[in-house]
C-alpha cells in the first residue's frame, strides 16, 4: 500500500535528517495518507509516493490520455531544518501538461474556491497550501479528494 510505504519513508527521511514532526501532526499525516489511499484507489487513479532532496510526497494521480497526472499531494518538507507537513493542491506543474483535454483548466477553476476556505493557510503561485498543524482533524482536508473526484466524474 502506497500510504504505508510513504509513512515509513517519511519516518526514515526525518530520522536521517535529525528532525521530527509534532505527534499530533504525525498522527494527522498518517490518517490523511490512509484516508486518501482508501478513497482514491480505483481503476485509473492511484496514490504514489516519491522523494526529493527536501521532502517526501504522496501524490493523488490519475491516468489521463496515456499520462499519469498528479493532481494534489501530501508533503513533508524540511524548511531550515524544521519539518513541515502540508497538502498542496492542485499540482503546480499542471501548466506543463500537454494534450490534457482541459484537465489543467478545470483544476485552475478549483483554485480560487480552495483558496477561499478557512483551512487554507497559504498560497503558492499555482496552488493552495494546507498546513497539517492548522488542521483540527482529517475532515478539514476532505475537500481535496471530494472536489477532485467530482471533477473527474464531470
Amino acid at each position: 500500500m502506497a500510504a504505508e510505504a510513504y509513512l515509513e519513508r517519511v519516518d526514515a527521511f526525518l530520522k536521517e535528517r535529525g528532525s521530527s514532526l509534532p505527534p499530533r501532526v504525525h498522527r494527522l499525516l498518517g490518517a490523511l495518507a490512509r484516508a486518501w489511499g482508501g478513497r482514491w484507489g480505483f481503476v485509473g487513479r492511484s496514490t504514489e509516493w516519491g522523494e526529493g532532496e527536501e521532502g517526501v510526497y504522496l501524490h493523488l494521480g490519475v491516468q489521463d490520455r496515456g499520462h499519469l497526472r498528479y493532481l494534489a499531494s501530501l508533503r513533508v518538507h524540511l524548511h531550515g531544518g524544521e519539518a513541515r507537513a502540508f497538502i498542496q493542491a492542485p499540482n503546480p506543474e499542471r501548466h506543463l501538461w500537454v494534450d490534457d483535454g482541459g484537465l489543467a483548466e478545470r483544476l485552475d477553476a478549483l483554485l480560487p474556491l480552495w483558496r477561499a476556505l478557512e483551512v487554507v493557510s497559504g498560497e503558492g503561485d499555482l496552488s493552495a497550501l494546507v498546513r497539517l498543524e492548522d488542521m483540527a482533524d482529517v475532515e478539514d482536508a476532505s475537500f481535496v479528494v471530494d472536489d477532485l473526484l467530482d471533477l473527474l466524474e464531470s
